[in-house]
């Protein structure tokens, strides 16, 4: 336990504290210690000290350390009859009891801040409540786990990625899994890879050659029979040969006109037995027309049948032919590897062409008579034959080829199973290579294995201790929300929590979440999208602080204190009187279970409330700021009334100094002191009042009217009530504005009625 406080230099208001007692009392402290000061003297000052010496973190001391102060922090405190001395930012000795501090920084750790609940706050209660001695160990290696993979990870990525990529393989377990092979056998699995590529590449081909194409016939033609053909009478007579190819529109227009009719349209002569209209009449017959359009057809046949793309075409089907015979022969010893073709083909195609344009442009511009053949015009002609005859020969042979292609083409039908073997053995090669037979990078993949094997058995043990917690946290989360709804229902407040669990956040970290239950609703303490209750909009400040404490207190429910220091600084911020009552009792019960309990507190209301503990050694103290070195004098009493009494007499010097003098004393502090004073006043004139709860000045008024005391005296008591002001259960104190109507010499007048009241009369009736 903490048995004195031998030293404080250069924290908060202590500046150079050496606490020395009085002739009554020593400055030791004992099981139960409660320090009372108002709001500026540096309590709090005290459980930093302590929460520095308890975590031997020295924040919470240098943080506080006095402003504008010379020289480092120091601290020496006498526990378990040892001195612990705090020194050059370092605390010398440590203190195998354990303390546990209830103050507004563990209300903002572990359960919630200004702004609410946040991820933070759920940690810190999970360590709070989960860990107890018996976890703690191994939540701090389950973060150090954490930690350690969270290294790992980023020492295995650029690892993995680099075997990936000079493996070309994204399996990386194949390569862990991966056994080393014999040099001989690595050396016939390369050799047994690279046969399975070429038969992969050559069967890919094989499935992507085109076969042979055939060439598309020419449309031949016959111009024999137009060519033989004459119109004999016309031939015979000569004569009139000429006047019909130079008239000939203007002959058959005119044989149009006549008609069956005799008689000639143009000169009106007899023409009945004309030679020379008969033979007009015998050319512009049907029999001559149809020939006429025979030789035209014939010659746009020759045109378009033998143009040069068309020839072109059968050139480049031939080029194709030859490229790809030149592939499949290297394939298949009984695929030719080319196709004999005429080279003349082309030439002897143009030369009839040419020819047999000629021959019929000569039919054209004599129609009427057959057109004499020469000798090189008729082996011209006759050359047609052997022509289509080598096309059809080609073809054929194409054909022939192209039934040995399909054949091969067929046995490539199991390509995917030789792909399989070729991807299985490929793996195996990569991975043999990259893990034993290449120094440089087996030494990164040797790396690489030693740190997953690390991750492996670090995660196992995650496992591990993440089972152990779950199991043992099962009943202790069932116990702590059934502790804290204890609590709330003794307290009196309407509302409880539910739904306590486990939880992992984002980043693996163990939380403990919780919901509110109020008048039927429950809800996220930072409520949610589907419901806008949360913790700021339905709790008030004293059910928070209330929440806050039933936390702290459900830990300790069950818990073994023999080794513990409880330290309470202002557990009552915002808690009206009862509250503070139910407060009181809670921390009076738990007294009995710890080591040791402090109670720090800045309400003297408070402080009475302890008059009812018993049965175990109690000291008090009172920190009174002064204008001296020290800053602070820390005064100790052996008995609460000695040092309520000693507030009393402090009350009574303010009200005497403000009568001497107005302006020196704060209004508002005079104004705490009145009703202080009379308070502590009428519980020395009636000795029952000390029954009375709340102690306040309100209570003992409404005692008095129920006990028909005189109702000037009431009066008086009522008009001091309704003047001065009531002690602050918050942080920060009254306005003085919220005063300004109360004149000096109205509080002077209230001065003097507080000072002149004596023992209250009771009423006659």
């Amino acid at each position: 336990m903490l048995n004195k406080i031998n030293h404080i230099k250069n924290i908060a208001r202590f500046y150079d504290v050496m606490p020395t007692g009085t002739s009554t009392s020593d400055p030791s402290f004992h099981k139960f210690t409660l320090i009372y000061a108002e709001n500026g003297t540096g309590k709090s000052a005290i459980s930093s000290i302590l929460k520095s010496l308890d975590t031997q973190d020295p924040t919470p001391i240098l943080t506080k350390h006095t402003i504008s102060g010379t020289g480092p922090s120091e601290v020496s405190l006498r526990v378990n009859d040892r001195d612990c001395v705090f020194v050059n930012d370092n605390w010398r000795d440590a203190t195998d009891t354990k303390i546990l501090i209830f103050d507004e920084e563990f209300v903002q750790r572990n359960v919630f801040t200004t702004s609410g609940v946040d991820a933070s706050n759920k940690r810190e209660l999970f360590n709070y409540v989960i860990l107890g001695e018996e976890n703690y160990e191994k939540i701090e290696e389950i973060n150090a786990i954490v930690e350690e993979l969270s290294i790992l990870k980023k020492e295995i990525t650029p690892l993995e990625t680099l075997l990936k990529k000079e493996s070309g393989t994204d399996n990386i377990d194949a390569l862990l899994e991966t056994e080393q092979l014999s040099k001989e056998d690595f050396e016939e699995l390369k050799k047994s890879v690279e046969e399975l590529n070429i038969q992969i590449k050559s069967s890919e081909q094989i499935k992507a050659q085109a076969k042979l194409d055939k060439i598309k016939d020419l449309d031949w033609i016959d111009p024999e029979e137009a060519l033989s053909k004459d119109i004999e009478v016309i031939g015979d007579i000569a004569e009139y040969r000429a006047h019909l190819q130079e008239h000939q529109d203007w002959l058959q227009r005119g044989q149009e006109i006549q008609g069956e009719t005799p008689t000639c349209p143009y000169c009106f002569q007899n023409t009945q037995n004309s030679e020379a209209v008969k033979a007009y009449r015998q050319y512009f017959s049907e029999e001559c027309q149809v020939l006429v359009s025979e030789v035209k057809d014939l010659q746009a046949k020759s045109v378009e049948n033998f143009n040069d793309d068309k020839i072109s075409l059968i050139l480049a089907t031939i080029k194709t032919n030859e490229d790809r015979c030149a592939f499949w022969g290297k394939l298949a010893k009984d695929i030719d590897t080319s196709i004999t073709f005429d080279e003349a083909f082309t030439d002897n195609v143009k030369k009839y062409r040419a020819i047999l344009q000629g021959v019929l442009n000569k039919k054209a511009a004599d129609t009427l008579n057959k057109v004499a053949l020469s000798v090189e015009e008729q082996e011209a002609l006759n050359a047609q034959e052997q022509l289509k005859d080598d096309l059809v020969n080609y073809n054929l042979r194409v054909d022939e080829e192209n039934e040995k292609i399909k054949s091969l083409k067929d046995q490539q039908s199991s390509i995917d199973d030789i792909k399989e073997q070729y991807h299985n053995k490929t793996l195996s090669l990569k991975c043999n290579k990259t893990a034993f037979y290449d120094d440089e990078i087996a030494t990164i993949f040797n790396e690489y294995k030693q740190k997953i094997g690390t991750r492996k058995s670090s995660k196992e043990r995650l496992d591990i201790l993440k089972n152990e917690i779950q199991e043992s946290s099962i009943n202790t989360l069932e116990e702590y929300q059934k502790s804290i709804n204890s609590f709330l229902h003794f307290i009196n407040v309407d509302f409880r929590i539910s739904k306590v669990e486990k939880r992992a956040d984002s980043t693996s970290k163990e939380t403990l979440v919780y919901a509110i239950e109020l008048r039927g609703e429950s809800f996220d303490p930072n409520g949610s999208k589907s419901n806008p209750y949360n913790l700021s909009n339905t709790l008030s400040s004293g059910d928070r602080s209330t929440l806050a404490f039933a936390f702290f207190l459900a830990k300790l429910e069950n818990a073994n204190l023999e080794n513990t220091i409880l330290v309470f600084d202002d557990p009552i911020t915002s808690l009206d009187f009862f509250r503070k009552q139910q407060t009181s009792k809670k921390i009076i019960g738990l007294a009995a279970k710890a080591v040791q309990v402090i109670v720090l507190t800045h309400s003297i209301e408070f402080c009475k409330l302890f008059r009812s503990v018993r049965a175990i050694r109690k000291k008090y103290f009172k920190i009174n700021k002064v204008r001296s070195a020290s800053g602070v004098i820390f005064t100790p009493y052996d008995k609460l009334e000695d040092m309520i009494t000693n507030k009393h007499r402090e009350n009574s010097d303010k009200i005497i100094s403000f009568l001497s003098d107005p302006t020196s004393v704060n209004r508002i502090s005079v104004m705490k002191a009145i009703r202080g004073y009379v308070e502590t006043s009428l519980c020395n004139f009636v000795p029952e009042l000390s029954d009375v709860h709340p102690a306040t000045l309100g209570y003992f008024i409404g005692f008095f009217r129920n006990n028909n005391f005189e109702e000037n005296y009431i009066e008086i008591l009522e008009l001091i009530n309704d003047s001065v002001v009531s002690e602050n259960h918050g942080v920060n104190d009254p306005l003085e504005d919220e005063y300004a109507n109360l004149t000096d010499d109205e509080l002077t007048n209230i001065c003097i009625l507080a000072k002149e009241l004596t023992a209250p009369p009771v009423s006659s009736s």
